[in-house]
């Protein structure tokens, strides 16, 4: 069965408010939601926050989302990076031809592959594996700055 655009489409859910980390960075709680993966979860969640002008910088959970939030805020006239900068996560090879070119996070998936196999064959073979949060299996990441960002206009 086909899933429609308004079925995929769900209002993100709000997260509560988020302090800020420095005195030069502020969060608000509209900020801080989850939208969905796609495209076209990015466009629907753009769309609210191009309503308002003290947003001037997104990064969304993905390069698709960052994808559908780009075309949001040009459509309501705000410009990418002039206005509003946009980030993703994934650095998928589509992302330098975005328009405008999408900085985005690039992560080792093969790294990440390799290691979640490795530890999935030892649990197989009877292994006692502890999971969590272990600094030898942290995945490095790296920022890959394009056009889609900029500082924040004055």
């Amino acid at each position: 069965m086909a899933v429609s655009h308004s079925e995929e489409i769900r209002p993100p859910k709000r997260a509560s408010q988020v302090s800020p980390r420095s005195a030069a960075t502020s969060v608000t709680r509209s900020a801080c939601s989850c939208a969905g993966w796609s495209a076209s979860s990015g466009h629907w969640y753009g769309r609210e926050l191009a309503r308002d002008p003290k947003v001037t910088a997104v990064f969304a959970a993905n390069d698709q989302m960052a994808l559908g939030l780009v075309r949001a805020l040009e459509e309501a006239g705000r410009s990418v990076p002039g206005d509003v900068s946009v980030g993703g996560f994934d650095d998928v090879p589509e992302a330098e031809f975005y328009g405008p070119g999408l900085t985005s996070v690039r992560q080792g998936f093969a790294e990440l592959g390799e290691r979640s196999m490795t530890t999935l064959m030892r649990l197989l073979d009877g292994e006692r594996v502890e999971l969590g949060r272990v600094p030898d299996r942290t995945v490095g990441t790296h920022l890959v700055r394009r056009r889609s960002t900029a500082a924040p206009p004055r």
